[in-house]
């Protein structure tokens, strides 16, 4: 076990913090980014779906538009009377079917009088202030879009035939201005929604996925990391470790080395880093000192020779 005060450890924990808050900041960006990426792709996703739906519901309504445009050239030419052009245009438009016979029209005029409407009970009423579930008055709405330029679109709920639960509809409606009638037609959106839950789960899943190999990358590179760390720890502290305890041994007043201590001196100091250098700046002193001791006890021994010879003088003088 390591010291948490040691060089070696505060080496190991410095990269390693550093190390794990590197790895979450790039792991956290990177799933940021996919997070955003798939909202956005999702936001096109639907928005190019139901631009879809629009194109092909403008493309209906100008095919039933057309047909009141030509019953009007009719009447122009003397052909039909107003009274018969309309009922004949409105008959043909009653029948016309799009998307597999679930698509059909209506047409209102612009005061909200219905004309055509599956040849239900609701033709010769009006229903200008109809309104859906949430009391959002849509043919209102539906015949202003359509005096616009190009006719308009509008977003609506309302029942399926058969069913009294409420559903998302998009509409498309333009006004045939000779009879000002409002020509329309509108379909439910909730495949849409259908659609685009299945895409999400797909996106929800595939971005867990890309969770999951993230932290398992994450890991990885901590392992990797922490495992660096250690090393560098080794490396940088542990010759700085043998040479402390090194010193302490010094500083006890023994500076005899042993075969092996001898040899881990020799082998730091031939290190041309710093670590090298005290090294070898130790085992110079080591040897230094242990000259001086010599020179202290052959010193010493002369002077207890004299010491002796002194007495031994002072004995015969006596």
């Amino acid at each position: 076990m390591l010291e948490l005060s040691s060089m070696k450890a505060k080496l190991i924990a410095a990269i390693s913090g550093v190390s794990i808050a590197t790895t979450v900041l790039i792991g956290g960006f990177f799933l940021y980014g996919n997070y955003k990426d798939s909202q956005d792709t999702l936001v096109n996703y639907r928005a190019d779906l139901e631009q879809n739906i629009e194109r092909e519901m403008k493309g209906e309504t100008q095919i039933a538009y057309s047909i009141l445009e030509e019953y009007y050239k009719k009447q122009q030419a003397g052909e039909l009377t107003e009274e018969q052009a309309k009922k004949e245009a409105a008959d043909r438009v009653r029948d016309l079917r799009y998307n597999g016979g679930q698509g059909y029209f209506w047409i209102d005029t612009v005061n909200g009088d219905n004309v055509v409407l599956l040849g239900s009970k609701t033709e010769g009423t009006n229903r200008l202030n109809a309104k859906d579930s949430t009391g959002f008055p849509f043919i209102q709405e539906i015949n202003k879009n359509a005096q616009q330029e190009g006719g308009g679109y509008t977003r609506w709920t309302f029942p399926k035939p058969g069913e009294t639960e409420s559903l998302p509809k998009l509409g498309y409606s333009i006004c045939f201005q000779p009879y000002q009638w409002v020509v329309g037609t509108g379909v439910y959106i909730d495949e849409v929604d259908k659609v685009i839950a299945a895409r999400e789960q797909e996106i929800n899943d595939k971005f867990h996925a890309d969770i999951m190999k993230c932290l398992a990358v994450m890991v990885v590179l901590q392992l990797i990391f922490i495992a660096f760390a250690r090393y560098i720890g080794s490396n940088i502290a542990g010759p700085i470790l043998k040479v402390t305890k090194r010193m302490e041994v010094i500083g006890t007043g023994d500076f005899t080395l042993s075969s092996q201590d001898a040899a881990e001196l020799d082998s730091l100091a031939a290190r041309p880093d710093e670590i090298g250098k005290m090294a070898h700046a130790m085992k110079d002193m080591n040897e230094k000192v242990r000259e001086l001791m010599r020179d202290v006890a052959q010193t010493a021994e002369y002077l207890a020779a004299a010491s002796e010879e002194l007495t031994s003088t002072a004995d015969q003088a006596a």
